[in-house]
């Protein structure tokens, strides 16, 4: 069984509140159902981000490519380096 609690919740964006609510209205939720819901969604977020694996260099490289594919002219390193051909 779950406990149920009326609560106060002060100093709340009355612009953030009435935007929630009418979105719980279109959805045919009480706003009660609503705040339930979206808390624990917050606390889903939050433990699952405190557990997940911690990406490594390579992971990184794979989900965020730095120009991979692009073609460069590396002439002027290999002149500085190698002399001219």
């Amino acid at each position: 069984m779950i406990n149920l609690k009326s609560i106060t919740i002060k100093n709340i964006n009355e612009k953030l509140y009435q935007e929630f609510k009418a979105e719980a209205v279109r959805r045919g939720m009480r706003i009660s159902d609503a705040i339930n819901e979206a808390i624990a969604e917050w606390i889903r977020k939050r433990k699952y981000e405190r557990t997940k694996p911690k990406k490594d260099k390579l992971w990184d490289i794979i989900n965020n490519p730095m120009d991979l594919g692009v073609e460069t002219d590396a002439s002027k390193v290999d002149e500085e380096l190698y002399g001219e051909e």
